[in-house]
């Protein structure tokens, strides 16, 4: 039995080791094969034909640690733990961080953090117009404060004013804050608080009044907001005959964006307004009188100099800006199609081009001469917002700045500017 096993043994070896010599190349040399001899014992050994079963043993999950909540700061909402407080005097109620200071009308410095409550007339100016106004009080705000419209899920609305580093108090801001429409208030609240949590204050305002949906109109905006059906207000100044068409209330101007009365026009005004434009816009032999001296004219809606043509043609062309010494003029005009606003100048505009400022209600003017003097706005490009939107305008003379002021963010309906004049 131990000799078959040998030679089948030695029969494999030499197959095996023979294919293998086969494959090589014939340059490789080899060596003799010793012949393998078999340490199988004689005596047959039985190869189990089952394994032992495995143990069982009960698994053991080991749970994860506990991670903490996240924490949000600064805190954009009232954190549940934010106690809250009734304002009667204001019809307001309010969250603050525990442990915090409540001050109305009180001039006096409160010992540890606070919040100041106050509030102040609403004289139906505008949202726009008093939150940038309020912002450019450098002796409060310093000299680059920023300016952000906010709003909350409770109806109120207004604007984040937060001073620069060198405000006198540079960790507090201001909020201003309307109250919802609903609520028949001509005052406006301000709140002074650190300028970390001054949001957060603002969207957990509570009014004491309950909102009453409105009945029979699916307009948010109340009815009695929309006044230009009443008939125009005649009255004269400065030799003038004036015609003043209301369209709202004050009460309402202070809830809606003034782009949004351009659609309120009543038709009488919208016709005398077009004439107004037409005529400005048409009056081509004036203005070619003006533009001789600098070899320019305009024909069949095209600007020439010399014979050859300086612009495709045109739409609107408005009155031209020239200054004291008669070497300079800035013509605003639009192509054909009546969009968009520009400026052609017969030499090169600061910068190289022109910086853009629009408006539903047409034009807006952003150069001026005073003397021989170029008056001109543009974007400050060193203060923007996390965005990239410009936060601030320059007024320029020549190439100085002589003017900053900070300004709410643009909407898609209009800039910040509505004109510069001198």
């Amino acid at each position: 039995m131990t000799s078959l096993r040998v030679i089948s043994r030695k029969i494999f070896l030499s197959a095996l080791l023979s294919a293998i010599l086969a494959s090589c190349s014939s340059g490789i040399a080899t060596q003799p094969i010793r012949e393998a001899t078999s340490t199988v014992a004689d005596t047959d050994t039985a190869i189990p034909t089952s394994l032992p079963s495995a143990t069982v043993r009960p698994a053991t999950i080991t749970p994860l640690p506990t991670r903490p909540t996240a924490t949000i700061y600064p805190p954009y909402d009232p954190p549940a733990d934010w106690p809250g407080q009734p304002l009667p005097g204001f019809q307001v109620s309010l969250q603050y961080p525990p442990g915090w200071q409540i001050q109305t009308n009180d001039p006096a410095p409160m010992d540890g953090e606070g919040i100041m409550v106050n509030s102040r007339c609403n004289a139906g100016e505008g949202q726009n117009a008093v939150c940038t106004l309020e912002a450019n009080r450098l002796e409060l705000y310093g000299s680059y404060p920023a300016v952000n419209l906010w709003n909350s899920n409770n109806g109120f609305y207004g604007c984040a004013i937060l001073p620069s580093s060198d405000a006198s108090a540079p960790e507090l801001g201001t909020l201003l804050a309307w109250y919802p429409y609903w609520v028949k208030q001509d005052r406006i609240l301000q709140i002074e608080a650190p300028i970390d949590f001054l949001v957060a204050i603002g969207r957990g305002l509570q009014s004491d009044l309950e909102y009453t949906p409105p009945t029979g109109n699916p307009d948010l905006v109340p009815s009695d907001c929309y006044l230009n059906k009443q008939a125009p207000k005649q009255s004269a100044m400065g030799g003038l005959n004036l015609t003043t068409f209301r369209l709202t209330s004050s009460a309402c101007y202070q809830s809606l964006n003034v782009e949004s009365f351009a659609t309120l026009l009543p038709k009488e005004a919208a016709e005398g307004r077009s004439a107004l434009w037409n005529a400005q816009g048409q009056d081509r032999e004036l203005l070619n009188q003006q533009l001789k001296q600098f070899g320019y004219q305009i024909h069949d809606n095209i600007l020439y100099k010399e014979g050859a043509p300086q612009t495709k043609l045109l739409g609107w062309v408005g009155a031209p800006l020239i200054n004291a010494s008669r070497s300079w003029f800035i013509l605003p005009i639009t192509d054909s199609s009546g969009f968009p606003f520009t400026n052609f100048s017969n030499q090169p505009l600061p910068a190289g081009e022109d910086p853009v400022f629009y408006s539903s209600l047409g034009y807006v003017p952003h150069f001026a001469f005073l003397e021989d003097d170029l008056l001109w706005v543009q974007y400050d490009i060193h203060h923007l917002t996390p965005v990239g939107a410009p936060s601030r305008l320059q007024l320029m003379r020549n190439d100085e700045v002589i003017f900053t002021y900070s300004l709410l963010p643009s909407s898609p309906a209009s800039g910040p500017l509505r004109g510069l004049n001198t």
